[in-house]
C-alpha cells in the first residue's frame, strides 16, 4: 500500500523523489514517539556543498501518510563541510551505523579511522606547511618536529610536496608547555621578594622585573652588579624599576625598604641578565648558579617555596587554594605559552586586556590541581573570567589528549518543530571531552584501540546502562556513565563506577567484533571470528572493576546483519540458517539453530531486517534477490515455542531496500525497476473478512463531478454518459503494464477497461455508472484498488515417526488429505507427482495455465454462509469447512501445493493426510 504525501493535497506519485544515479542511499528508521516517527534517508554521494546529504520523512498518523521534511537548501551554512565529508567518506565500503541517544541520533562511518588529531613528524627545508594562515615553505631554521593532522584513513593529510599538498600543523591537540606567569626560581627555594617585608640573614628571594626601585650610585662599595647589568656604568647614577630577574641571598638580616642593590646586604645566586658582571670590571661579582637562572617553567613543576601561601605558586595541593576571584592581571597576563591551542579548541579570545570584559581569556594564569576537592577533579585550571565561572578547566598538555571530533561519530539533533509543522534537524560534529588529568603514560591513557597516537576503525556502536559502548578490533570501550561524549578516567588517583570502560575480548583466538545489542542485564557482542560474547558485570552492575566479556557461543554469523531481539530472546542469521540465542543457563550449548528443519530454505546473504514484535515474527531480505522477504514467526505458549514457521513474501519488480515495524505495519522503502523510491507497507495481521486480499491496496471514496480535479480531495470520479463509462482518479502512479482488480466491499469486481499513468496520478476507465446514487454509491465510498498475489504454501515431504518420535524408514503411499478452513473463500490444492507437470507450478498458476487443471482440487466457498453465527461481509467466505483432495503418490515422489490467488482470505486450521505404509529395512554389510 503506497502511503507518501509530500506536506499537501497535490498530487505527486507516490515517489519519494529519491536521486536515482550514481548515488550511494542508506536508510534509517527513528522513533521520538508514537506520534512522531521518521524514516531518515543519507545520500553518500552527496559530497558537494548544495547537494541533498540527508532526507526526512516524517509519517503522519492522522493522515496515515509520510510527509516530506527535508530541508531545501543543505550548503555548508546548514551542514558542516567536516559532517558531509564523514558520513560521504568511502560510500562503497561498510554501511553507516547509528544508535538512538535520546530524541537525537548518532551515526557511525565504520570506514573512518578514528582518534586523535595530529601524530609527531619532522619535517625538512622546503617541506610546505600550513600553520592556520596558509601554506609556506619551511626555511632553513623552520625544520623539526611538527604535530600535523590526520586524515579519514588514519594517515597524514598531505605530502607536504607543493601547497596544494601541504601538511596540516594541529593546533589543538599538539603537546604544549602551559608556562608559569614569571619567570620563576627552577630549585623552588627563593620566595617573592617584596620591599615593605624583612627578611632573616640567608634567606632567599625572587625578585620579579618591574618590582624593586634602583637608586643611588654605581660603586664597588654598595653595588653588587644589579644596577651595572641594569644601566649603562657611564650615566653614574640609576633610578628606576628593576628590568630583569634575580634570585638574591640575604647576607645579614635585611630591614624593610632595604636597597636590594647594596652588596654589603645581598649577593646574587642566579639571574636572567645576560650582561651580568660584564658592565664594568671594577666590581668583584659573586659566581652564579646556572642552573638557577629565573625562567619559565612547567606549571605543574612550580611549587611555591612558602607551604603556607600554596597559592602564589602554580602547582597548588587542592582546588580550595585557588585565589577567587582572580585577579585581573591573572586574567589578562598570565604568559601560559599555550594561547594559540587554547584559542584554537575553546573558542577563547588573545589579548584580553583589550577585549573587555574579562570573561573567555585565553591569556590567564594556568594552574595545575593537585589533588580533587570537593568534587573538583585534579588537573590543570585556566584563569579566564574575572567574573563567575572564573576558572576553566583545560587539556592536559601532554600529546593524545584530544579526540578529532572531525573522526569520531557525529549527531543529528532534533530542534524542534517550526511555525509550518515541520521537524527540525541538525549535524553538528560532537564535542569529545579531552584528557584534564593524568597522562597517556599515566593512568589515564584514554581508550586501548587509540594506545600512543593508533588510528583505529571503530566498527559498533552501542547505547547502554547510560553509557556510548564503541568497539575497535576484539576491544570494546565506553564512556563515562551519564556523559557519552567523555572517554576518559576523570580522576587517576581515585577510580570509581562512573569512569569509562575497557575490555578485550579473550579466547585464544582474534575475534574482531561486529555488532553489540543491548539486551537483559548483558549486552550481546557478537563476532566475525565464530564466537559470541556477552559484555557482563556482577550483582547487575557494569563498571570499570567488574566488566568482562565472556565467550558463550561458537557459531558462525552473517557479516553486516546484526543479531536481533524479539521477545526475551535474541536471534542471529547465518547463511541459509538462523539461530536462538539461549543465553546464560544451557548445560551444553547457549544457542540453537530453528532452521534445521528446512535446510537451505534461507538466503546465503542478507539485506534490511526487521522485527514485528507485536506478530513475534523476524523479517530479513534476500541480499541477492532484493524482491523476496524472508519471514519467520514463532507462537508461544507461557514461556514454550508452541509454533514456528518460516515463509517469505515475493514482490513483483521492486527491490525491499529497508523495512521497519511500527503498530501491526511493516513499512518498507521500495526500489521500483524504475528507480523510483517508494515507500509501502505489509499488514502483519488479519484484514477484517469484508477488506479484498490485493497488493498495492489503496482505499478509494469516490467524490464525483464533471471535471477530474488536481488534488488528493478534489473530484476523483467523471461519468461519461455518451459511452457509458466512469474515469476514476488514483492518487498514485501505476503500472500500465499490469493487472489490476477494482472492487468493492460487498465482492463487487468491475472491469478495468484503460490504465492511463501520469508522473504522480494514473486515471482508470471503468464500464458503467457505478458510482451515481441511483445505482447503489457505497456509504463512505469503500472502494479498493489493487493488484491480485499469490499465496502459495509447499508442504514438506511427510513421513512416518515411530514411538521414539525418530522418522521411520519405510515406504509412504499417499491417498488423500483433508484441509480443513475457518473464514475462508476459494483456495487450490495442486498435486506435483513425479515431477507431473514438468512446468513451475507457481509459475503456471499464475499465468492460469491449462497445463494445472487435472492436478488441480480446488475448493469454492458457498455463496450463502449457512452458519448462524456468523456475520460475514462477503458472502462467498464459508464460516468453518473441508476441502478433501487427491493424492495418489509416494511421500518422496509427491509435491503438495496450497495456493490462492483470490481476493478472499484463506485460513488452513488443520491438515490431515491418509495413506499406507510399509516399514522397510536395510543394512551395510
Amino acid at each position: 500500500m503506497p502511503i507518501f504525501n509530500p506536506g499537501s493535497q497535490a498530487f505527486t506519485g507516490d515517489d519519494l523523489g529519491l536521486p536515482t544515479a550514481n548515488t550511494t542511499l542508506e536508510f534509517f528508521w527513528h522513533a521520538l514517539s508514537e506520534n512522531a516517527r521518521y524514516l531518515i534517508v543519507i545520500d553518500r554521494s552527496a559530497t558537494v556543498s548544495g547537494n541533498k546529504l540527508y532526507y526526512v520523512f516524517y509519517y503522519n498518523p492522522t493522515t496515515d501518510t509520510f510527509i516530506d521534511h527535508t530541508p531545501a537548501t543543505q550548503t555548508d551554512s546548514e551542514i558542516p563541510a567536516d559532517v558531509r565529508a564523514y558520513l560521504t567518506y568511502q560510500a562503497s565500503g561498510d554501511p553507516l551505523k547509528l544508535v538512538a541517544q535520546g530524541q537525537n541520533v548518532v551515526f557511525l562511518n565504520p570506514n573512518v579511522h578514528a582518534g586523535y588529531t595530529s601524530k609527531k613528524v619532522t619535517l625538512a627545508v622546503g617541506d610546505f606547511l600550513d600553520s592556520g594562515t596558509g601554506a609556506a615553505a619551511l626555511t632553513s631554521g623552520q625544520e623539526g618536529d611538527y604535530y600535523l593532522q590526520i586524515g579519514f584513513d588514519g594517515k597524514v593529510i598531505g605530502d607536504g610536496s607543493d601547497a596544494s599538498n601541504t601538511y596540516k600543523q594541529d593546533l589543538k591537540g599538539a603537546k604544549e608547555e602551559y608556562k608559569t606567569a614569571i619567570k620563576v626560581d627552577p630549585g623552588a627555594i627563593a620566595i617573592l621578594w617584596d620591599q615593605y617585608s624583612s627578611y632573616a640573614r640567608g634567606t632567599q628571594v625572587l625578585v620579579v622585573p618591574g618590582t624593586a626601585d634602583l637608586t643611588g650610585s654605581v660603586g664597588t662599595s654598595n653595588d653588587n652588579g644589579i644596577e651595572a647589568t641594569e644601566d649603562d656604568i657611564n650615566t653614574g647614577t640609576y633610578v628606576g624599576k628593576v628590568q630583569k630577574s634575580y634570585i638574591l641571598q640575604a647576607v645579614t638580616s635585611i630591614e624593610a625598604n632595604e636597597n636590594i642593590a647594596k652588596k654589603a646586604k645581598w649577593t646574587v645566586i642566579a639571574t636572567d641578565a645576560s650582561n651580568f658582571g660584564t658592565a664594568t670590571s671594577s666590581l668583584t661579582l659573586p659566581a652564579l648558579d646556572t642552573d638557577r637562572t629565573p625562567k619559565q617553567i612547567e606549571v605543574k613543576d612550580w611549587e611555591y617555596a612558602d607551604s603556607s601561601k600554596p597559592q602564589l605558586g602554580q602547582s597548588l595541593p587542592t582546588f580550595n587554594d585557588l585565589t577567587i576571584p582572580p585577579l585581573q592581571i591573572d586574567v589578562t597576563d598570565g604568559n601560559n605559552g599555550a594561547e594559540d591551542m587554547l584559542v584554537a579548541l575553546y573558542g577563547l579570545t588573545k589579548n584580553a586586556a583589550a577585549n573587555l570584559p574579562l570573561t573567555n581569556s585565553a591569556d590567564g594564569k594556568v594552574y595545575y590541581i593537585q589533588t580533587g576537592f570537593q568534587g573538583q577533579a585534579p588537573g590543570y585550571y585556566l584563569a579566564k573570567s574575572t567574573t563567575s565561572p572564573h576558572f576553566l578547566k583545560v587539556r592536559t598538555p601532554d600529546e593524545y589528549s584530544v579526540f578529532d571530533n572531525k573522526r569520531m561519530p557525529i549527531t543529528f539533533e532534533f530542534t524542534g518543530i517550526n511555525s509550518s509543522g515541520v521537524s527540525q534537524w541538525e549535524f553538528k560534529l560532537l564535542n569529545w571531552e579531552h584528557r584534564t588529568s593524568g597522562t597517556e603514560k599515566n593512568l589515564n591513557p584514554g581508550p586501548t584501540p587509540f594506545k600512543e597516537g593508533k588510528q583505529s576503525k571503530i566498527a559498533t556502536i552501542a547505547y547502554f546502562r547510560n553509557r556510548l559502548f564503541m568497539s575497535s578490533g576484539d576491544v570494546i570501550f565506553s564512556s563515562r556513565d551519564g556523559d557519552f561524549t567523555d572517554l576518559w578516567i576523570e580522576d587517576p588517583g581515585l577510580v570509581v563506577d562512573s569512569d569509562p570502560i575497557d575490555v578485550a575480548a579473550s579466547a585464544n583466538k582474534f575475534t574482531p567484533i561486529t555488532s553489540m545489542v543491548p539486551f537483559s542485564d548483558y549486552m550481546f557482542v557478537n563476532t566475525n571470528a565464530d564466537t559470541q560474547y556477552e559484555l557482563m558485570g556482577s550483582e547487575n552492575q557494569i563498571t570499570p572493576f567488574t566488566a568482562s566479556l565472556q565467550p558463550m557461543t561458537f557459531y558462525s554469523t552473517a557479516p553486516l546483519v546484526d543479531p536481533l531481539t524479539l521477545g526475551n530472546n535474541i536471534f542471529f542469521y547465518d547463511a541459509e540458517r538462523l539461530y536462538l540465542y539461549l543465553g546464560r543457563g544451557g548445560s551444553l550449548s547457549t544457542a540453537q539453530e530453528l532452521s534445521s528443519h528446512c535446510a537451505k530454505y534461507l538466503p546465503k546473504n542478507y539485506g534490511a531486517t526487521a522485527v514485528a514484535a507485536a506478530q513475534d515474527t523476524l523479517l530479513a531480505v534476500d541480499a541477492d534477490n532484493p524482491t523476496d522477504v524472508y519471514l519467520y514467526t514463532t507462537k508461544y505458549r507461557g514461556n514454550q515455542i508452541a509454533q514456528n514457521a518460516f515463509y517469505k513474501y515475493i514482490f513483483e519488480d521492486v527491490s525491499v531496500m529497508s523495512m521497519q515495524s511500527w503498530d501491526n505495519y511493516v513499512y518498507m522503502v521500495m526500489k521500483t525497476s524504475g528507480d523510483e523510491y517508494r515507500i509501502e507497507r505489509q499488514l502483519m495481521r488479519n484484514d477484517p473478512n469484508n477488506i479484498p486480499r490485493l497488493d498495492k491496496k489503496q482505499k478509494l471514496t469516490i467524490t464525483l463531478g464533471d471535471t477530474l480535479g488536481t488534488s488528493r480531495d478534489g473530484v476523483n470520479g467523471v461519468y461519461n454518459a455518451d459511452v457509458n463509462e466512469t474515469t476514476v482518479r488514483i492518487p498514485y502512479k501505476m503500472d500500465a503494464s499490469k493487472s489490476y482488480e477494482f472492487v468493492d466491499v460487498n465482492g463487487g469486481i468491475y472491469t478495468i477497461k484503460t490504465i492511463t499513468p501520469s508522473t504522480n496520478h494514473t486515471d482508470i476507465v471503468v464500464k458503467g455508472d457505478h458510482f451515481q446514487a441511483d445505482q447503489q454509491l457505497l456509504a463512505g465510498g469503500n472502494y479498493y484498488i489493487g493488484r491480485k498475489f499469490t499465496m502459495m504454501a509447499q508442504l514438506s515431504t511427510q513421513f512416518v515417526r515411530g514411538r521414539d518420535n525418530n522418522p521411520m524408514e519405510g515406504i509412504l503411499n499417499l491417498a488423500s488429505m483433508v484441509t480443513r478452513h475457518y473464514n475462508t473463500g476459494d483456495y487450490d490444492i495442486v498435486v506435483q507427482r513425479r515431477g507431473r507437470p514438468t512446468s513451475s507450478v507457481v509459475t503456471d498458476y499464475k499465468a492460469n495455465s491449462k497445463d494445472l487443471l487435472n492436478y488441480t482440487t480446488t475448493f469454492a466457498a458457498p455463496q450463502v454462509d449457512t452458519f448462524n453465527n456468523s456475520s460475514l461481509d462477503i458472502s462467498n467466505i464459508e464460516y468453518q469447512g473441508e476441502l478433501v483432495s487427491k493424492i495418489m503418490g509416494y511421500s518422496d515422489k509427491v509435491e503438495i501445493y496450497i495456493l490462492s490467488d483470490y481476493m478472499t482470505p484463506l485460513n488452513i486450521t488443520n491438515i490431515e493426510i491418509k495413506g499406507k505404509f510399509k516399514q522397510t529395512y536395510s543394512s551395510v554389510l
